[in-house]
C-alpha cells in the first residue's frame, strides 16, 4: 500500500484494488480508469459506484457525502463520525461556566505574561488572544495544547502526534511557533472545530472548510435540487446501471 495524506490508496497490483466511478447531478462521470479519487470534482455527487477484486459492485447514493477510505467507500450521513476516527479533527463544546473560564484562563497564561492583559474584557472574553515570549533555554518547545471540560490537557510534546489527543470535549487551544529564540502562541475558543491547515491551527464552525481539507471525502446531493430534476434522474439511474466493466 502507499500513503498519500491521510488517503490510503491500493497498489495496482493488489487483487483487491479499489475501482469506481462518481457520477454527478449534471450527468459527468469521473472513474479511476481517468483520475485519482483526490483529483475527482468534490460537489454535486448523486452516486458512487465501486468494486474491488471480483466481488459485485456496490452502488452508493443519496447522501451528504461519500467517503473513500482506501479499501472502502461508503456513503455517508454524519461525517463527524469519520473525522473523529482519523483524529484529524477536534470537537469543541460549552461547559459549566466556571469551568469554561478556567480553562481560557489556563490557556492566556501560555500566551500572555502581563497579568493586566489577562484581566483586560477583551482578552477575558475574546475568541482569540496572541501574545510574544521569551523562549526558555532547555525547556520543551511549546507547540500545541488542547483544554478538555473534564479539566484535562492534551500536551503536543507528550504525545507522538495530534491524532492521539482526544477528538470531544474541547474548550480552548493553544499552537505556538519559536523562532530565534522567541515563541508567538495564539489561544483560540468558540467555535467547535479544531484541525491544522497549512501548518496553522484553526479553530472554525465552518463544516465545509474541514471536509474540504479531507480528500477523502465528497459532497453529494441527498436530494434533488435546482430545476433539472429530469436529468438529475438519469445521473442516478445511469449509476444504477452502471456495471464498470470499463474501468480496469
Amino acid at each position: 500500500m502507499t500513503t498519500d495524506g491521510n488517503l490510503v490508496q491500493l497498489t495496482q497490483q493488489d487483487p483487491k484494488r479499489l475501482r469506481w466511478r462518481i457520477h454527478y447531478v449534471n450527468g459527468q462521470t469521473v472513474s479511476s480508469r481517468e483520475a485519482t479519487w483526490q483529483d475527482a470534482p468534490s460537489d454535486q455527487l448523486v452516486a458512487v459506484v465501486w468494486t474491488r477484486g471480483d466481488e459485485p459492485r456496490r452502488v452508493e447514493l443519496g447522501t451528504p457525502y461519500y467517503i473513500n477510505m482506501g479499501t472502502w467507500i461508503n456513503r455517508v450521513w454524519d461525517a463527524t463520525l469519520y473525522l473523529r476516527k482519523l483524529g484529524t479533527v477536534k470537537f469543541g463544546r460549552w461547559a459549566d461556566p466556571d469551568v469554561f473560564h478556567g480553562a481560557w484562563q489556563e490557556a492566556l497564561k501560555q500566551v500572555v505574561s502581563d497579568p493586566k492583559t489577562m484581566s483586560d474584557e477583551g482578552a477575558a472574553k475574546g475568541g482569540i488572544v496572541a501574545g510574544t515570549t521569551v523562549a526558555k533555554p532547555g525547556a520543551a518547545p511549546l507547540t500545541w495544547v488542547l483544554y478538555y471540560d473534564d479539566m484535562s490537557m492534551a500536551v503536543g510534546h507528550d504525545l507522538a502526534s495530534w491524532h492521539q489527543a482526544p477528538s470531544d470535549g474541547v474548550m480552548a487551544g493553544i499552537y505556538a511557533h519559536t523562532l530565534s529564540g522567541v515563541t508567538l502562541s495564539v489561544a483560540m475558543r468558540r467555535h467547535t472545530l479544531y484541525f491544522w491547515e497549512g501548518g496553522e491551527l484553526v479553530n472554525t464552525d465552518d463544516f465545509d472548510r474541514v471536509i474540504a481539507a479531507h480528500p477523502q471525502f465528497k459532497r453529494g446531493c441527498p436530494s434533488f435540487t435546482g430545476g433539472d430534476y429530469l436529468g438529475q434522474g438519469e445521473a442516478i439511474a445511469a449509476a444504477i446501471a452502471d456495471t464498470l466493466e470499463d474501468v480496469p
